[in-house]
């Protein structure tokens, strides 16, 4: 509610943990079982390095050690990954990013597919759409770990000042530019816009995927081909153009601080992270009710994948290898979704992890967690490419050139974009 706070709980900084346990042998969840003391080395993208989580998996699976180390964003840990497969020099177990550098892992070799230790019901129990982003060449990569999904944020104080009902927050692509055009003002009379209707944060690319989807389009097929310019994408950048030039309810290239100047009053609505909900809390506390709705739909509800995965590696020693599924399934199993959650803005990835009493409590006392998590069921993402990279970058360069420029072509900008495409994948090996 409006003056809310949580606060997650905190972690201890450890560049890296290193857990001795004395060696005896263990059964992983697989059914393998190891004859020797075996040592993982895992690489994560979280400062914290998940020590309680490890020291607690540690005290649980005798005989595995496990060194966890820091080793940056999602793009450091892409370009850590892809260094280490040409020096040999691989972790066991990798915490990764859904933006990109997945398949390019994959087609390397280096990471096992989850069908090999994950079991039917298992995969069954985490949410259908959030594998959209960790599936390719008909297998699934990566297993779902601290999941987030897009929402649409706003101020209910706003609203209210300006008209608006936010029982009922804007559920189209239209209803926003209705609802962003009331919101947005002059409050200074000096002549210049201090009160925007509608901004986003700066992960554009993410909003940008569903928002083809939603128009009924696909970003990459089913046999892999990418197409970034059809009608749907045309669409899409086509109304972040008219936000800004036609319909004026958003700045352009403020997408750095917008997060910032949501939580300051500035922004009467917000695409941004659901995963922000405990940090806006924090940041808002009494200054507006702050409120949160799906994110808007078009032809079609489709709401995309945002977070991150856990990738077990082939590293050719099978002890390893066991040891690392293990670790996995167990990062992953409904337990840790359910206190991921808890100490997170990030979604329970399970259907099971739903049905926990912990996490039914929060969604009732919260409402906010109640919209995030019904958002759930309509998550659906592109399925990933080679060229994922090059779809993130050029959307975004996309939405700042229409942004800067009234005259910009969408359709020549995301023919452009297509051409960069299939020029790499079609040297892609």
């Amino acid at each position: 509610m409006a003056g809310s706070k949580r606060i997650s709980s905190g972690f201890a900084w450890l560049a890296v943990i290193a857990i001795l346990i004395t060696a005896v042998p263990f059964v992983g969840t697989s059914g393998a079982r190891a004859q020797e003391p075996v040592t993982l080395k895992f690489w994560t993208t979280n400062e914290d390095n998940f020590a309680p989580m490890v020291e607690q998996f540690v005290a649980e699976h005798p005989g595995i050690t496990i060194e966890a180390q820091y080793v940056g964003s999602y793009d450091d840990m892409s370009a850590r990954i892809q260094t280490a497969i040409v020096g040999n020099e691989l972790p066991d177990v990798a915490q990764v990013g859904q933006r990109y550098g997945i398949p390019q892992m994959v087609d390397s070799g280096v990471v096992i597919p989850v069908d090999e230790y994950l079991s039917e019901d298992d995969v069954a129990d985490i949410h259908a759409g959030l594998w959209s982003r960790y599936t390719y060449r008909e297998g699934r990569w990566a297993i779902p770990f601290q999941s987030s999904t897009p929402g649409l944020w706003f101020n209910a104080t706003m609203m209210r000042q300006a008209g608006l009902d936010p029982a009922n927050p804007p559920q189209t692509w239209e209803d926003v530019v209705a609802a962003g055009k009331a919101m947005t003002k002059d409050t200074n009379g000096d002549g210049q816009v201090d009160q925007w209707g509608f901004g986003t944060c700066d992960d554009i690319p993410w909003y940008q995927r569903a928002m083809v989807l939603q128009g009924g389009g696909t970003l990459v097929d089913a046999e892999g081909k990418v197409s970034v310019n059809s009608l749907e994408s045309v669409e899409m950048l086509t109304w972040f153009k008219d936000a800004v030039h036609t319909h004026k309810i958003s700045p352009a290239l403020a997408q750095q601080t917008a997060r910032d100047d949501f939580s300051a009053g500035n922004y009467g609505m917000l695409f941004c992270s659901t995963a922000s909900r405990l940090s806006f809390q924090e940041d808002v506390g009494n200054t507006f009710e702050l409120g949160v709705a799906f994110l808007p739909e078009h032809k079609r509800r489709a709401v995309g994948v945002g977070g991150n995965a856990l990738i077990a590696v082939r590293t050719g020693d099978e002890a390893r290898e066991t040891a690392a599924k293990t670790f996995v399934q167990w990062m992953t199993d409904a337990e840790r979704a359910v206190g991921i959650s808890l100490d997170s803005g990030y979604v329970p990835i399970r259907q099971s992890a739903l049905a926990d009493p912990r996490i039914v409590e929060l969604a009732t006392t919260d409402p906010l967690v109640g919209t995030i998590y019904d958002q759930l069921q309509y998550v659906a993402d592109s399925s990933i490419s080679p060229a994922d990279s090059l779809i993130w970058d050029g959307f975004l360069n996309g939405v700042e050139t229409v942004q800067t420029d009234p005259n910009a072509d969408p359709q020549a900008v995301l023919d452009t974009l297509q051409g960069e495409i299939d020029d790499y994948m079609s040297t892609y090996e």
